[in-house]
C-alpha cells in the first residue's frame, strides 16, 4: 500500500510523515523509495519540482543533485570518505548554499543503515579509511539550504 504523501514536501528534512496534504504549484517534493530484495537493501530518493517553482528553489534543487552526482563521481576505491563531504562542501559553497550537517549518508546491504557514516561537509572522519564500492555500497543523502538562512 502507497501512503497519499510518502516523501517530504519543502522544508520537510528526510523521512516525512505521510498524510493527506495536497501540493500545490511551486512545492519542492522529495520521494524517498527503499526496498529488501533477496536480504539486500536499497535506498534512492528524486526530488520533483511541482508547477512552477520559484528561481531559488529551482537552483536549490540543481545544485543539491549537482552535489550528489559529483560526489557519487569521486567515488571509487582507494578515496578517502572524507572526499565526499569536501566534494559536496566545495560545490555547495560556491554556490552560496550551506550543508546541513545535522544528517548523515550510510552504508546499505543486508542492514539499512549501517556503517560507514558518510558526512556531507568537509571533514576529518574516516580519513584513513578508503572507499570500496564492492565492499561498502554507500547512500548519499544530503540537505542543502541557503547560506543566508538560519535553519532550527
Amino acid at each position: 500500500m502507497i501512503p497519499l504523501r510518502p516523501a517530504e514536501i519543502n522544508e520537510i528534512l528526510g523521512h516525512g510523515i505521510p498524510d493527506s496534504t495536497v501540493l500545490s504549484s511551486g512545492d519542492i517534493v522529495n520521494v524517498d523509495v527503499t526496498v529488501c530484495y533477496n536480504g539486500f537493501h536499497g535506498d534512492c530518493s528524486e526530488t520533483f519540482l511541482v508547477g512552477e517553482v520559484d528561481a531559488e528553489a529551482s537552483r536549490l534543487v540543481r545544485v543539491t543533485y549537482e552535489c550528489l552526482h559529483l560526489a557519487i563521481a569521486i567515488c571509487k576505491p582507494g578515496i578517502p570518505y572524507a572526499g565526499i563531504g569536501k566534494t559536496i562542501q566545495g560545490h555547495a559553497d560556491m554556490n552560496d548554499f550551506a550543508v546541513f550537517k545535522d544528517g548523515v549518508g550510510h552504508g546499505i546491504g543486508q542492514a539499512f543503515h549501517t556503517t560507514p557514516d558518510v558526512l556531507h561537509f568537509a571533514n576529518n572522519v574516516n580519513n584513513g579509511e578508503n572507499l570500496s564500492c564492492s565492499f561498502y555500497p554507500v547512500s548519499i543523502t544530503l540537505v542543502l539550504y541557503p547560506s543566508s538562512r538560519f535553519l532550527l
